[in-house]
């Protein structure tokens, strides 16, 4: 019995440790939210080149707001100027590894835009592709 419980215990531990290693491999801020529900969510949806980022600055809950400036080549649902300063957010908490966009890599970036002073915050960044620009140019549309 004894030798029973410790295998199942190991047996725990190897599947724990391995959802935890799937789970750490980075992905880009927003990576919780659905592209559909972004669509819908965004006041714009812009792709464009990531030209600079500042560094996270953590906070206790391990959450940082980072400013990053991009320039804008295609507008695909309202409106921003050709080039933008935006905020995006990063969490490194509770098995959750969010990474920033590249600089001088082409994303997808779907942005609420404050009304009392104009900020562009981006809830979700994707990379580029055609398939990525396609598809949410059907999501636009529906």
């Amino acid at each position: 019995m004894a030798a029973r419980s410790i295998l199942l215990i190991a047996l725990a531990a190897f599947l724990i440790t391995g959802l935890i290693r799937a789970d750490d491999v980075p992905k880009l801020t927003g990576s919780t939210i659905k592209t559909d529900d972004a669509v819908s969510k965004s006041d714009a949806i812009f792709c464009g080149t990531i030209l600079r980022v500042a560094l996270p600055d953590f906070d206790s809950e391990g959450y940082s707001t980072v400013g990053a400036k991009v320039k804008v080549s295609r507008i695909l649902k309202g409106k921003v100027d050709s080039v933008v300063n935006v905020g995006l957010g990063i969490r490194y908490l509770l098995g959750i590894t969010e990474q920033l966009p590249e600089v001088n890599h082409d994303y997808l970036f779907f942005a609420e835009i404050h009304k009392d002073d104009g900020r562009i915050e981006v809830m979700k960044p994707l990379p580029a592709t055609d398939a990525n620009i396609a598809t949410v140019k059907k999501l636009i549309s529906n």
